[in-house]
């Protein structure tokens, strides 16, 4: 088994189909601001490397015409994510993730996180809609 495991690899990728969006999920804090970014604005967040993305990412999604998605506080982005119809780039490069394309799709979501590990977003969003 071990033999099979150093010459195979192997990747697990979980998807699911949303066809409805609890409202409770759209209510915000106030001091939140979620909306798509614009691409001047996804460059510049890419140059700061606590947003995990980098510019080579950002300017390959954006030549595709994937979005991001963003959740800012004040200037700061707390979390974001991308949304494509097109073919994706993953590990290892080579390898594409395919959705048909009548399907608008989320990819690299990400939450920044504070020094002590929590995230951002779990310390001034505490409630979780049931």
């Amino acid at each position: 088994m071990r033999r099979i495991r150093r010459r195979v690899r192997a990747k697990l990728l979980q998807c699911f189909c949303a066809g409805f969006v609890n409202p409770a999920f759209i209510e915000r804090p106030p001091q939140y601001v979620a909306r798509f970014l614009s691409p001047a604005e996804s460059r510049n967040f890419a140059k700061d490397p606590e947003c995990d993305m980098t510019e080579d990412f950002v300017a390959e999604a954006l030549a595709k015409g994937d979005e991001c998605f963003g959740i800012l506080d004040g200037q700061t982005l707390a979390a974001y994510s991308w949304y494509s119809t097109k073919p994706t780039r993953i590990r290892p490069p080579d390898l594409f993730l395919r959705i048909d394309g009548h399907y608008i799709y989320m990819y690299k979501g990400f939450t920044v996180t504070e020094g002590n590990g929590s995230t951002r977003l779990a310390r001034r969003w505490p409630c979780r809609p049931s």
